[in-house]
């Protein structure tokens, strides 16, 4: 099968080069092929024949090895070499690590706190704001000379031993560790940076052989290279290869395309002390391919591609143009568990590593040292003339490959790669860069992995309260604090607005997106509600006879409450707390929530107890903030997966927020969709409008015109008019919070569709068997109970119906009824144009007219989608250019302003459709086969930022008969 490639393939360059005595030259040739592109043909054993090379036009093939080269802002990159050139020359150079590729959606866009003097423009384009050290490796052919004269230039750059001349410093290099000096904390042109020298045998031979995976284990991962050479190219081409095949020796048989990505960036990590004692991220792996994944496929595509045991699961998604692009798409992949294949994997792991995993088997199968040592001589991967040999796969290493224990014994070996270089060079930093810089190096990286792993532990205390005006003085946030909490005897109390640095937006975002973790592993959440009010007396009285009862038997059944614990509890409900958006993390995510308001105690148990026991009581409107909606539920029901971030932004709205962002960051916590993505969401490097933007653009490809329900005219500048302010307090309204698509998607007949499928909602005064209302949306393609102890209040008798029309009043953004039974408006102009009237309003009729038609069940066909004004609807379908307005109705189709004509454009305005009612036809398009008149489109595509939907097909179907409009 033909895979399209988008750079050159190593897999399809199997035939050998026509001039054999130069086997690893370039040739200009172009081997024949059926696909649309022509490649170059490589040697067969390139791997095995690694001739040394004067120049890049003696390599495999012109474009060989280009996958290592990541494309950065030209800016950038010319940025980097200008630090480079301050340097002696060298041989081999890149930068690396987060300075150069993010690695955090906050960290990549900081704007305090930047450790750069003076930086260049780019510099601080590229890292948004400069806020990170920048990472160099420079490698020299020699060493000494080196440092000769960068101690002439850069005297200051060196610690101690830089007095004791270049020699003793190249000695300190070479001779201790993994053969690195680094010199961190350094300035040029206005730059912070680190460096390191390594001498360029010293890469070679780890490249080759991982003798530490300390050089190789960081070319493992995207780097931007500076300064090339051919050797290293090729050398780096392997260590690759060789990081792809040892990847797949420790994952199982089926695996996803990060989690291949994720071992291969974990290979240098295992061992490494830094990880082990807490100086470095625990989350670091996971944030570099988060954040990198576009980078690990340009970097590695080429090479899994070249490999005959590992595939794609669906190989059709690597065909589409742009797939790189998608850091959404994590594809899943396979490989073949042949032992003959993981057998030749084996014999192709670099040398040195590959006799540690031939150490481990050693003694396992109980084999001699003498026939160990044989063994070693006969596989040798050079011949007696130092002649790299092919590699084949033979008895042992068909052995290693059938056991089952492989992961673990490569993950042996690693750590016994890794461990004692990486601990050797880490002691050796005080000498090398000094005392004081290695220490502020330390509390850095100890401060950057305390701020991603809570601080907190399971026997931690979470404080909530509500802020007033203090009377101190201000003071700020020292590290102190969170030292004091991070402590292993003393991890006592977590109080947010204490424990954070509101001020350093880096760590603000950073607990933001723990915050769930926080509260999971709280053990208990303690409310401050402030001081104690007599007249509430009452009521703390019942809630601590409550929670007396629930600690002796588990529950509580306790009799109705009297009018005047209702009233108190009512008067409680009004505490500023209960108003605040972070309330509801703070409640719903922990079971274990205690109140205190002055000396009164009580458990939330015990105030859900109350509160669920009089509900059918309550009547009046004041004591129905949202909070009741969420504290009423069990806080286990909201962690599951199907709420989405769309319901919590219509139940919350009401919430308040002194950053208007915290609306929507303070639901994160709440979310079971896509945690992922919305850790990326927040950012309080960006304004508000920005964050609204994300938002509505994170919700549009699920709900699509739904999010207009949502919309008002925006009082904020820069955005555009159908974007929610998420910020304005509004009363509920959106209707997808209430109903829900019919479930059944079964055929119905031709006869069956052309009856009129009739749907209540049905508006209970309580859950006891009193007398109910009921109302008849029959046009409506929705059916569900609505009970009205839950969303709104009937009073009963005779006022019943004017209380259902308040229902409809209650729902803000409701501005639709259109074409009717009873005929309450014949005038067709009603329905146009759309920029004057969108819609026949209920503000127009009288009340008894409507009193009427509400008695009567008659009103059909409500609108799905209500729009909050005029303006917002014109700014919508103003910016669709050269677009027809298709609109429904109840049972006919009302184009406006004129018939449909191929080659228009249609928006839809109703979607009241349910996926679950259309079925697909043989030819692709969607047939409508139940329900009554309703537009819908096969599909849409965004157009521009200010424009909406738009779509090419639609159907239509009425009464009697189903038409098909194909808008070519």
């Amino acid at each position: 099968m033909y895979r399209h490639q988008p750079l050159f393939r190593i897999a399809w360059c199997r035939r050998p080069l026509v001039h054999a005595n130069r086997r690893f030259l370039s040739s200009q040739k172009t081997a024949p092929t059926d696909t649309p592109h022509a490649f170059q043909s490589l040697p067969p054993d390139w791997e095995d024949e690694a001739p040394p090379l004067s120049d890049f036009t003696e390599l495999p093939h012109k474009d060989f090895g280009k996958n290592q080269l990541m494309q950065t802002n030209e800016d950038f990159k010319r940025a980097l070499r200008g630090i480079l050139r301050k340097f002696p020359p060298v041989t081999y150079a890149f930068a690396y690590g987060s300075g150069v590729f993010p690695q955090s959606a906050a960290t990549a866009s900081r704007t305090t706190q930047s450790p750069h003097p003076n930086p260049p423009d780019a510099i601080l384009k590229w890292q948004k704001g400069g806020g990170k050290m920048i990472d160099f490796i420079l490698t020299p052919r020699f060493s000494q000379h080196f440092h000769s004269l960068n101690l002439r230039e850069h005297r200051d750059h060196y610690s101690f031993l830089g007095s004791l001349g270049s020699g003793v410093v190249s000695h300190v290099q070479e001779k201790y560790g993994a053969g690195a000096y680094f010199n961190p904390y350094v300035v040029v042109n206005g730059t912070m940076i680190k460096y390191a020298v390594v001498n360029y045998e010293t890469l070679l031979r780890d490249l080759t052989d991982w003798d530490t995976l300390y050089f190789a284990g960081r070319l493992h991962k995207p780097v931007k290279i500076l300064h090339e050479e051919p050797n290293i190219r090729v050398a780096n081409q392997r260590n690759l290869l060789s990081a792809v095949r040892c990847a797949l020796l420790l994952l199982p048989e089926k695996f996803t395309e990060k989690e291949l990505y994720s071992t291969i960036t974990g290979l240098s990590y295992q061992g490494d002390p830094r990880m082990q004692y807490g100086s470095e991220n625990p989350k670091k792996i996971d944030n570099i391919v988060t954040h990198q994944l576009k980078n690990f496929r340009y970097l590695y595509h080429d090479l899994i591609m070249s490999l005959p045991n590992i595939r794609y699961a669906d190989e059709s998604v690597i065909l589409k143009p742009g797939w790189m692009e998608n850091s959404e798409l994590d594809q899943k992949m396979s490989q073949d568990m042949d032992p003959e294949r993981r057998a030749s994997m084996v014999r192709r792991l670099p040398k040195k590593f590959r006799e540690k995993v031939y150490f481990q088997y050693r003694g396992k199968f109980g084999i001699s040292g003498r026939e160990y040592q044989q063994m070693l001589e006969a596989r040798k991967d050079e011949s007696s003339g130092g002649i790299l040999k092919k590699q084949v796969a033979g008895d042992f290493d068909r052995r290693i490959a059938a056991e089952k224990d492989i992961p673990q014994m490569v993950t042996k070996a690693i750590n016994q790669t890794v461990k004692w270089p990486s601990t050797v060079q880490t002691l050796k930093g005080p000498f090398t860069a000094g005392f004081s810089k290695s220490w502020r190096y330390l509390q850095e990286k100890r401060e950057k992995a305390r701020m991603n792993h809570y601080s907190a532990a399971t026997q931690s205390v979470f404080l909530s309260f509500i802020q007033v005006q203090p009377s101190l003085i201000p003071f700020y946030v020292q590290y102190d604090t969170v030292d004091f909490l991070t402590h292993p005897l003393k991890r006592l109390l977590w109080v947010d607005a204490i424990c954070i640095n509101q001020e350093n937006l880096m760590e603000r975002a950073s607990q933001v997106c723990m915050m769930d973790e926080i509260f999971e592993r709280a053990f208990n959440v303690m409310v401050f509600l402030g001081e104690l009010d007599s007249r509430n007396s009452i009521l703390f009285e019942e809630l601590a006879a409550g929670d007396e009862v629930i600690s002796r038997v588990g529950h509580c059944d306790r009799p109705p409450p009297s009018r005047v614990v209702i009233q108190q509890l009512e008067e409680l409900f009004q505490n500023p707390w209960f108003k605040r958006v972070w309330v509801l993390q703070e409640v719903c995510a922990k079971s274990s929530v205690t109140f205190m308001c002055g000396s009164a105690r009580f458990s939330y148990l015990s105030l859900l107890n109350l509160y669920m026991g009089h509900r059918g009581t309550v009547v009046t409107k004041e004591f129905w903030p949202l909070t009741t909606q969420w504290i009423r539920q069990p806080p286990e029901e909201f962690s599951t997966p199907q709420f989405s971030l769309w319901n919590r932004l219509g139940e919350s709205r009401n919430y308040l927020a002194t950053d208007p962002r915290d609306r929507v960051f303070a639901l994160k916590s709440l979310i079971g969709l896509d945690q992922s993505r919305m850790d990326r969401l927040i950012d309080y490097t960006r304004s508000v409008e920005e964050c609204f933007t994300d938002v509505a653009t994170f919700l549009l490809p699920v709900l699509g015109l739904r999010l207009l329900t949502a919309a008002r005219h925006p009082h904020r500048r820069h955005m555009p008019s159908w974007i929610p302010d998420w910020s304005q307090t509004l009363p509920l309204q959106l209707l997808s919070f209430l109903v829900e698509f019919p479930k059944s998607n079964e055929p119905v007949s031709r006869t069956s569709a052309a009856k009129k499928q009739r749907h209540k909602i049905q508006a209970f005064l309580t859950e006891d068997n009193e007398p109910s209302l009921e109302l008849h949306v029959t046009g409506c393609r929705y059916a569900q109970i609505v009970k009205s102890s839950q969303v709104f209040q009937f009073n009963s008798g005779e006022d019943a119906i004017r209380q259902m029309k308040k229902l409809y009043y209650s729902l803000d953004n409701l501005r639709g009824f259109v074409g009717t039974e009873s005929k309450i408006c014949d005038d067709p102009t009603m329905y146009l144009p759309l920029d004057e009237a969108i819609l026949h309003t209920m503000n127009s009729m009288s009340d008894i007219e409507l009193d009427m038609h509400l008695r009567r069940g008659s009103l059909t066909g409500i609108h799905v989608y209500f729009f909050s004004n005029v303006e917002i609807m014109r700014d919508l379908f103003t910016s669709l250019q050269n677009c027809k307005i298709a609109l429904m109705c109840d049972d006919d189709l009302v184009i406006v302003p004129e018939a449909v004509q191929p080659g228009d454009m249609i928006c839809v305005l109703s979607g009241a459709i349910s996926p679950c009612a259309l079925r697909a036809s043989p030819d692709g398009t969607w047939k409508l086969i139940s329900g009554d008149c309703y537009i819908f489109t096969d599909h849409f595509r965004a157009y521009g930022e200010e424009s909406f939907f738009m779509c090419d097909k639609f159907v239509a179907c009425n009464e009697y008969m189903a038409e098909e409009f194909i808008l070519r």
